[in-house]
């Protein structure tokens, strides 16, 4: 990543997509180190790659550690090399790391990044900066940076690791940071002539095959290529004359969402309403499942989709975007299982003040709305386990304000101990089998007992009756004569 920042003019940071997808992207990734307890002690722009499309993957995970349950810090054997520079000084001078140390170095990562690559304390020696660093030295404010992101690096960099923010705070900072920074383009007023989305023309787009029609999205949405972008697979919605209120609206909302488990929006085209979108499969969830089946899907990885898709409505919720049509059809899924949510053409962003959205009348299938007003919940799947059925019925509750929310639901499936579920069948399975195993056993060694006692019966009966068979002895021993009931040889 550095030799990219490097490559850049500075333009306006944070009005620039290109800043605000990397600072949104690399706090939520250590946000969600964070919940997995894994401590990364070497966040810096080394070790972040970024792609054309502004896509960024935090990895260099060699000096990273895993904190146990009851573990709030890792503390490595002295002579353990760390970067000086990004590294916090609790953990330099006393070998003690935790997330917060973490936070220290994601302030020097937004100086990387201002900078456009500079290494910082430039000019001055490792051993240098840790003792000024010591004696409350910080790095100077770049040229060109806000006093408040600059008041946000200087927090990071508090002396008290307690004191630094949260990857959680630092996310929710830039995201709303970067939305009011920019250009205008979220107030979905239907007549604007301008979108502040990147700008694609209709030649550098080909098509592949259909892959949605205007039923479940609202549009045709296609697979395709963008030639000027090594021929990149992409998807290319289509919207029909006389839509153009719901391409804006579409454009716009899709334009406010940057995360994982979001369909990304790449640009609209400049003479057409065509929105370009990152590709990620030809088929779509439902699909996917009802050709598939269980021969790729297990149970395991139906709840690790299930806390994708809850992750990325959680993230909706906090852009204020009411999606409105989440289903399986509206869920891009591929063969690793990464799922992008999509299907905004029904989607709405409310206001500060706003909790609800008030379409205007025509529901539709109005039997099943008056039989769920009566109390119907659809009955539990079978190999539902029980308590993953409890959840959907919660989130079947009348009252809205009962029902959990996208965070809980993620923590929930993401936590879900499918294994212990799996065992207690199991167990319960082999108790039961055992126990057949023994009743045949029983019923083998009482049958064999029932033929031995009918053996012997026999034996007694054929002890009872004469042989047929007499010995005679004469007054020569050397002559024997074996009487039988034959006649007599001559």
């Amino acid at each position: 990543m550095c030799a990219k920042l490097k490559g850049l003019k500075f333009c306006s940071v944070l009005m620039s997509d290109f800043f605000q997808r990397i600072i949104e992207s690399v706090a939520c990734g250590m946000t969600h180190l964070g919940t997995k307890r894994i401590l990364h002690t070497d966040l810096r722009a080394a070790n972040v790659f970024i792609d054309d499309y502004h896509e960024t993957k935090i990895y260099g995970f060699h000096l990273a550690r895993v904190l146990g349950k009851d573990e709030d810090e890792f503390n490595p054997a002295h002579g353990h090399k760390f970067p000086i520079k990004w590294t916090a000084p609790e953990a330099v001078n006393d070998c003690m790391f935790t997330f917060k140390s973490d936070v220290w170095s994601f302030g020097i990562f937004l100086v990387e990044l201002i900078t456009l690559g500079q290494i910082p304390y430039q000019g001055m020696d490792s051993r240098v900066v840790l003792e000024l660093v010591e004696r409350g030295y910080r790095q100077p404010q770049p040229s060109k940076c806000p006093d408040n992101i600059y008041k946000i690096m200087l927090s990071c960099w508090h002396t008290s690791p307690n004191n630094r923010p949260t990857f959680d705070y630092l996310f929710d900072f830039f995201d709303n940071y970067c939305e009011s920074a920019e250009p205008e383009v979220a107030d979905f007023n239907p007549e604007r002539t301008h979108l502040d989305i990147y700008r694609i023309l209709q030649t550098e787009l080909t098509f592949d095959k259909k892959i949605s029609d205007e039923k479940t999205v609202g549009g045709f949405i296609w697979k395709g290529e963008w030639i000027l972008k090594t021929r990149k697979p992409v998807c290319i919605k289509l919207f029909q004359e006389g839509k153009y209120k719901d391409f804006t609206r579409e454009a716009s909302i899709m334009k406010l969402c940057s995360h994982n488990n979001v369909l990304k929006i790449y640009g609209i085209t400049t003479t057409v309403d065509w929105i370009v979108m990152e590709f990620v499969y030809d088929l779509n969830l439902l699909e996917y499942m009802r050709i598939y089946k269980e021969n790729k899907i297990n149970f395991n990885q139906m709840l690790h989709i299930a806390a994708q898709v809850a992750c990325g409505m959680n993230y909706l919720g906090t852009k204020r975007i009411v999606h409105i049509d989440l289903k399986a059809a509206n869920v891009f899924i591929n063969d690793y299982h990464e799922t992008k949510i999509y299907g905004f053409h029904l989607a709405r962003v409310l206001g500060k003040d706003e909790d609800e959205f008030k379409p205007a009348n025509g529901i539709t299938h109005r039997d099943c709305l008056e039989k769920v007003d009566r109390g119907f919940r659809h009955e539990k799947p079978d190999n539902c386990p029980e308590n993953v059925y409890k959840i959907m019925l919660s989130c079947w509750n009348k009252e809205p304000t009962k029902r959990p929310t996208f965070e809980y639901l993620f923590n929930y499936f993401d936590d879900y101990d499918v294994s212990v579920e799996l065992e207690k069948e199991a167990f319960v399975f082999a108790i039961l089998k055992k126990k057949k195993k023994k009743k045949k056993k029983k019923k083998k060694k009482k049958k064999e007992e029932e033929e031995e006692e009918e053996e012997e019966e026999e034996e007694e009966e054929d002890n009872k009756e004469p042989s047929g068979i007499e010995v005679h002895s004469d007054a020569s021993a050397d002559n024997k004569i074996l009487q039988s009931g034959l006649p007599p040889r001559n």
